[in-house]
This record gives structure tokens, C-alpha cells and sequence, in this order.
């Protein structure tokens, strides 16, 4: 048995661990997404859950560390 036969044996053996563990992390998603936390953007058949706070976040504070910036440069 080759190396390849091996790889490919072992990847049909763990995968339907793996797609229940996809499944439940996707339940665990759409239960954020309803609850507000994250926001559900499809594009096409793939889901996205962008987590807009945070995004947020971090865009407020480069505005604050740039505007911090120009303000040292005028004094």
C-alpha cells in the first residue's frame, strides 16, 4: 500500500467526524447570528458570520491610534 493509499484511507475514515463537528459549529453560528452576536451573510451557497462589533471595534481604534497621530504632528 502506498503512502497516498493510506492518506486517502485515513481522510474517508475521519470524515464523518468531521462533517459533525462542521454541522454542530454551524449550529452554534446561526444560534449567534439569531441571538444579534454575529450577523449571517450568504454569498452563494457559503455562509459567512462576520462579527460586525468587532469589526467595529477595531475600525474605531486605528481611527482614534491615526487621529492620536496627526495630533502629535501638530504639536
Amino acid at each position: 500500500m502506498t503512502t497516498l493509499e493510506q492518506i486517502s484511507r485515513e481522510i474517508d475514515f475521519e470524515t464523518p467526524a468531521i462533517l459533525k463537528v462542521l454541522a454542530q459549529a454551524n449550529r452554534y453560528l446561526d444560534t449567534f447570528a439569531r441571538l444579534g452576536i454575529l450577523k449571517k451573510a450568504r454569498l452563494g451557497r457559503e455562509s459567512y458570520y462576520p462579527n460586525t462589533g468587532l469589526i467595529n471595534l477595531l475600525l474605531n481604534i486605528a481611527a482614534i491610534h491615526r487621529a492620536n497621530r496627526t495630533n502629535d504632528r501638530d504639536e
